[in-house]
């Protein structure tokens, strides 16, 4: 494939400067929730130092694009020098940000993330040309951020979010027409096996071959205690989850969630008191984030098109094998593709974590 390599001025790539069209190597991952990453690998010319230099844009598609991040050069005992390119997808650039001041609001997650996105990328601290607010029915969110890295704060508002309809959030920078960054909030399609078009993995169906099958509890915990603002006996605290679990099936864990605090400042400067009963409703939800399920893995390989796999990233699909007599749905997390000389490789990821079910295709 070829990639395009840019220069950037202030949001938008301006001056083409080359075109990668012959490497070794081309690894790039793309992700629903979080931020992927990309390498490029060949050997070293004077063409590939002129046209590939690091805070360069590289583009092969509106989502498969990002920014070059580090460059390594090495030389072997022959005296071949070959080069690394690495990179995050474009959306890494949100990691270029902090929640500037303390932002808290009780208002839907639509409205919460769009606003806060907004909010830190204005001025002399823009990130894109324009944002999409998609009309997305989600449910309200009690959450306080205070000088977090943005993009690792909106990581943890979508993590295990979804919207109203019951379809997994997410976001995303893409570059429209290779001219203009745009931010956007993401819903995940329903294709599971009992939606209008549903997306089904088997080897029932001949588009799984080889499968993996596994189960942990390792990671569950199902109480948590949390504890707030305060010192010693006046210290907030809170417990999350089953309470009336008991014996083996009882796992604990501890949540210091210190950070979250009952006053701030407002963008105004002004000092704002949240009411107790909201912060407890806060610091439960914060607690809820170590709450972790038993979990299963499932590895299979399946065949699909690059371009199907990026138009179904975020999608909850349905993977089945009737000699484990196992079935899951979980979302799409992750698109990898890689392309090297002896040809095209993409991965699915379904889940996250312990729980992630890799496709091979």
């Amino acid at each position: 494939m070829n990639i395009y390599i840019y220069k950037v001025e202030g949001v938008s790539p301006t001056e083409c400067v080359g075109v990668l069209d012959a490497y070794a190597s081309f690894n790039f991952t793309k992700s629903f929730r979080g931020c992927g990453t990309w390498t490029i690998k060949g050997n070293f010319t004077q063409e590939i130092e002129r046209m590939l230099k690091v805070g360069y844009f590289i583009y092969v598609s509106p989502k498969v694009c990002g920014i070059c991040r580090s460059i390594e050069y090495d030389t072997d005992e022959a005296g071949t020098i070959t080069y690394t390119a690495y990179g995050t997808e474009l959306k890494g650039i949100l990691g270029y940000r902090i929640v500037w001041d303390t932002y808290s609001r009780k208002v839907n997650i639509c409205d919460y993330v769009n606003d806060l996105v907004e909010r830190n990328t204005q001025g002399n601290r823009a990130l894109f040309s324009r944002m999409d607010k998609p009309q997305i029915q989600t449910p309200t969110i009690d959450k306080q951020i205070s000088y977090d890295n943005l993009l690792d704060s909106l990581e943890d508002i979508v993590d295990g979010a979804g919207s109203l309809d019951g379809n997994p959030l997410g976001f995303d920078v893409y570059c429209e027409n290779a001219e203009r960054f745009v931010f956007t909030l993401l819903e995940g399609e329903d294709r599971t096996i009992t939606s209008p078009e549903p997306l089904l993995f088997s080897r029932d169906l001949n588009n799984v071959s080889a499968l993996a099958y596994s189960e942990s509890d390792k990671e569950l915990t199902n109480v948590v205690k949390a504890g707030g603002e305060g010192e010693g006996a006046e210290r907030v605290l809170t417990v999350v989850g089953d309470e009336s679990l008991s014996g083996l099936t009882r796992r604990e864990a501890f949540a210091d969630c210190r950070e979250l605090q009952s006053t701030y400042k407002d963008e105004d400067g002004k000092e704002q008191t949240i009411s107790a009963e909201d912060y407890l409703a806060m610091l439960q939800e914060k607690a809820k984030g170590s709450l972790a399920p038993a979990t299963l893995s499932v590895d299979a390989e399946a065949v699909v098109t690059a371009q199907q796999a990026l138009d179904s990233l975020g999608a909850k699909v349905t993977l089945r094998d009737r000699a484990f007599n196992v079935q899951t749905t979980d979302y799409i997390s992750e698109v990898n593709i890689i392309d090297e000389n002896d040809g095209m490789l993409v991965t699915l990821t379904i889940g996250k974590g312990l729980a992630a079910q890799r496709l091979v295709i």
